[in-house]
């Protein structure tokens, strides 16, 4: 099979990377419109995140990257950026995120006042399944077929062992996605993320907001069928 020219295939590779740069930024776009669509019904759910990443973060100046604290966040992308071949993508990506992610503080975060309301055996039954959708999300969004480039810009010092990890996602140099990455050092001393802001946009109060209202109308169980159905819908 003859191979295209050069100009040709960059075109193509080019064209690759803006569909999937375009469904991430959709992707933030509507996660944005959806979290502001009631306005009144989740006020009480910013100002509780408000408070809370005001105690967890405490902000202070950009600093030089740190080794310990961007180790995470280089392993995770090592596997972003990597072209899976004949490999599941979700089965390449799965101990990266897995490694790389605190998920029992997450789900902590992530639930607030209803994580002391479930069993030992409910908490871990969450924990498995927000990580199984995690990795199906990653792998989703990131199927390995459009070259990608991350460039990590600096560290940003916060409170309780923890940083903030400001990084790009490349498409061309004028095209940039704006990735930051909480990442705390946990009680074994290891480095792990546990928020990600994309595009100023912060998952963990997403998903808090979102996670919150169900267990409220629905219960664990309806919290759990919805995570199974977003998990369905993300695995091939």
């Amino acid at each position: 099979m003859n191979k295209l020219p050069d100009a040709a295939g960059q075109g193509i590779r080019r064209q690759q990377n803006r569909r999937m740069i375009g469904s991430w930024s959709d992707h933030v776009s509507g996660q944005q419109h959806a979290a502001h669509q009631d306005e009144a019904l989740h006020k009480w759910t910013r100002l509780l995140w408000i408070s809370m990443l005001a105690i967890l973060l405490g902000q202070s100046p950009v600093t030089s990257p740190a080794t310990g604290a961007t180790a995470p966040v280089e392993y995770l992308h090592s596997g972003l950026s990597g072209n899976p071949g004949p490999t599941d993508r979700y089965q390449q990506l799965e101990p990266l995120v897995r490694d790389g992610f605190d998920f029992p503080l997450i789900c902590r975060v992530v639930l607030g006042r209803h994580w002391s309301q479930l069993s030992a055996e409910q908490q871990q039954h969450f924990i498995e399944r927000f990580t199984q959708v995690s990795i199906a999300t990653y792998a989703s969004r990131f199927p390995g077929d459009a070259r990608v480039e991350f460039q990590i810009k600096g560290t940003e010092p916060l409170k309780q062992e923890r940083k903030l990890v400001k990084t790009v996602l490349l498409q061309a140099p004028d095209e940039a996605v704006q990735l930051d990455y909480l990442v705390h050092r946990n009680e074994t001393g290891q480095w792990m993320i546990i928020g990600v802001i994309a595009a100023g946009i912060n998952d963990l109060a997403l998903k808090h907001s979102e996670y919150s209202a169900i267990v409220k109308r629905q219960g664990f169980d309806g919290l759990m069928a919805a995570l199974d159905k977003q998990l369905a819908g993300l695995r091939p």
